[in-house]
């Protein structure tokens, strides 16, 4: 899995994210600006994504997967 998110020039802020169905051996990844804003997510749960200042952001796995049920929902509060 592999979701590149292009923003073009305008910052995004920061905002929380609510994701469901990982399991025990799968890693949701999400890459902020640098290597620091790197947020791993290895269970469900809601998580905190850093402000993107660069042209693009994303969410990636530690592995190649089929049949699964993710869910990545953006909370508006």
């Amino acid at each position: 899995m592999n979701a590149q998110i292009d923003f073009a020039s305008n910052p995004i802020p920061s905002y929380k994210i609510k994701i469901t169905g990982v399991r025990d051996d799968l890693y949701i990844y999400y890459s902020g600006n640098k290597s620091n804003d790197v947020v791993t997510m290895k269970k469900d749960g809601i998580y905190i994504l850093p402000e993107i200042n660069k042209n693009y952001g994303g969410f990636y796995a530690n592995k190649t997967f089929e049949n699964e049920n993710i869910v990545i929902q953006q909370l508006l509060s």
